[in-house]
């Protein structure tokens, strides 16, 4: 039976998640309504270098989505530093968007975003960031860059509220489409830490293990999970 039950864990098939991206889908209460208005006010306004931050599972993505379905009949373009082609992708959009900037040093080079930077200003195209700590941890050797980044606007996403953190989980359920009880829901709620980093932690968690076993989602399958 023990082999059987190994044999039938192992065969377990991935069903494809669906993803929810439209404006739509994006929870708004007042965690994060101020990242959604930073959002709207590059669409209307002559703002042109911003940086949204949150941490990860956040929103942000969802965001640029949002951002790039809006202006669709004006061009925008989502790069990766470092790039070669850096000038001629600002001359071409109107909208640049640069994700995780937190990786300085890591995946790219002060220099590689200080180069965009001055070139969003030269080319007088908007620069829109996502980083997912503040600047104030970034380590920055150059004066320049750090005077650059201190300079723009900063809007920030905050850890989620209990009205949004319900939404999140019973999203993230949906998009996995596991179908549950507002009992779990409400079991969840109580003994989740209200970060967007442990509520997907969680989720994906519980959608891994009642695939594996082959299990409904139930409170005692999250008690496994959580213990």
């Amino acid at each position: 039976m023990k082999n059987k039950k190994n044999l039938e864990e192992q065969l377990t098939i991935e069903m494809p998640q669906k993803d929810f991206f439209g404006r739509e889908d994006f929870m708004v209460t007042k965690s994060n309504l101020e990242a959604l208005a930073f959002i709207d006010e590059f669409i209307i306004s002559n703002q042109k270098i911003g940086l949204l931050v949150g941490s990860p599972g956040s929103g942000k993505s969802h965001l640029i989505k949002i951002f790039m379905n809006s202006i669709e009949t004006r061009l925008s373009k989502i790069i990766t530093l470092p790039s070669n082609n850096l000038f001629n992708e600002f001359e071409k959009n109107e909208f640049t968007i640069i994700e995780d900037i937190h990786n300085i040093n890591i995946k790219f080079s002060e220099e590689d975003l200080l180069h965009a930077i001055n070139i969003s200003k030269e080319t007088k195209r908007s620069l829109i960031m996502t980083s997912r700590i503040p600047i104030s941890r970034f380590e920055i050797k150059l004066t320049d860059l750090r005077s650059r980044l201190e300079s723009i606007s900063v809007t920030f996403i905050e850890e989620p509220d209990d009205e949004l953190m319900k939404s999140i989980i019973l999203k993230m359920l949906r998009d996995r489409q596991l179908l549950v009880s507002p009992a779990i829901i409400e079991f969840l709620m109580k003994r989740l830490e209200r970060t967007y980093l442990e509520i997907n932690r969680t989720i994906n968690l519980i959608d891994k293990y009642a695939l594996e076993k082959g299990k409904r989602v139930s409170i005692s399958l999250i008690r496994e999970i959580l213990n």
